[in-house]
C-alpha cells in the first residue's frame, strides 16, 4: 500500500541537510504528463494524469534538490531517514 495522500505526523526537528533550516515540506517540480480530450468548444476533459517524471523535491528555504524518490522524501520528513 502506497503511503501517498495518508497524513504526516510533524516532529518537529527535521531539518535540511544544506542549510540546516527545520523543514516540514518540500517545494517540488516534476514533468506531467496528461491524457485527455480537447473539443471544439474548448473543453478539456483528463482522462488520466499519466506518469509524473524528474520528479525534484527541494528543501523550500535553500532549493536544494534533496530527493527524487517520493518514499525516500516521505521517511525523512517523519523522521526515519
Amino acid at each position: 500500500m502506497s503511503d501517498k495522500g495518508k497524513v504526516i505526523k510533524r516532529l518537529g526537528g527535521i531539518r535540511c541537510p544544506r542549510c540546516n533550516k527545520e523543514i516540514d515540506f518540500f517545494n517540488f517540480s516534476a514533468k506531467v504528463e496528461h491524457f485527455g480530450l480537447w473539443d471544439d468548444i474548448n473543453s478539456w476533459e483528463t482522462r488520466d494524469y499519466g506518469d509524473w517524471s524528474n520528479l525534484k523535491l527541494a528543501c523550500p528555504h535553500c532549493d536544494k534538490v534533496l530527493f527524487t524518490n517520493e518514499d525516500k522524501a516521505l521517511k525523512f520528513l517523519q523522521g526515519e531517514g
